[in-house]
């Protein structure tokens, strides 16, 4: 019998071998891009008009979750990211998932546990 989908990504995620230092540095850095374009965004029109269309969506800021509303707070999120943030439309190679992925990211952060102490820490 096949796993279900969920089963074989968490499988997927936490059996991958840990990144090298030059991927990590690039995953960094897109990181800080997405977050650094959700800022600048944030009060663009389209992205506070997205905001009034969720209860307490004029409540919400950047890097910010609405409490027990994570599927709005990345929608605005995700506007905001994109909202000035044209990279994606001359790029020659497959474009990159960074904004749905820190955007749901940003979101679930209400979620996260306490940080566990890093290894070598």
């Amino acid at each position: 019998m096949t796993k279900p989908l969920i089963q074989r990504v968490t499988h997927m995620i936490a059996g991958a071998a840990p990144l090298s230092a030059a991927t990590q540095a690039q995953v960094r850095r897109a990181f800080e891009d997405t977050v650094a374009v959700t800022f600048a965004g944030w009060e663009e029109p389209v992205t506070r008009r997205s905001a009034a269309t969720v209860p307490g969506g004029d409540l919400l800021r950047p890097c910010a979750a609405l409490a027990g509303n994570l599927e709005h707070t990345a929608f605005v999120h995700g506007v905001a990211a994109h909202a000035l943030d044209y990279d994606a439309v001359h790029m020659v190679r497959t474009p990159h998932p960074s904004v749905p992925i820190v955007a749901a990211l940003l979101a679930a952060r209400p979620l996260r546990p306490a940080a566990a102490p890093r290894r070598g820490s």
